[in-house]
């Protein structure tokens, strides 16, 4: 989404508002852009109802879209690691 805004314009590419209140309307274009990926995101994961791993780059800024999440940055890793202990 965030490649699209930038394609229409340069003026558009603004990085992520993760800090933004999704509860509120937002004021600036940098939030507007923020609030439609963002609020969009948000409403496709929690449609699911089901309990939110985060892991990876943005797993910290993703946490204050989902307060409920449990974030492990090494998820990924600890899984591959199991994976590779049962195997050998």
């Amino acid at each position: 989404m965030q490649e699209t805004y930038r394609n229409i314009s340069s003026r558009l590419d603004y990085s992520l508002n993760f800090e933004l209140d999704l509860d509120k309307m937002p004021k600036n274009s940098r939030d507007a852009i923020s609030y439609g990926i963002l609020r969009t995101l948000y409403s496709e994961v929690m449609r699911h109802n089901k309990q939110i791993y985060l892991t990876g780059g943005n797993a910290k800024a993703l946490s204050q879209i989902f307060p409920e999440a449990i974030v492990d940055e090494l998820l990924l890793f600890k899984g591959m690691k199991k994976m590779m202990e049962k195997r050998c």
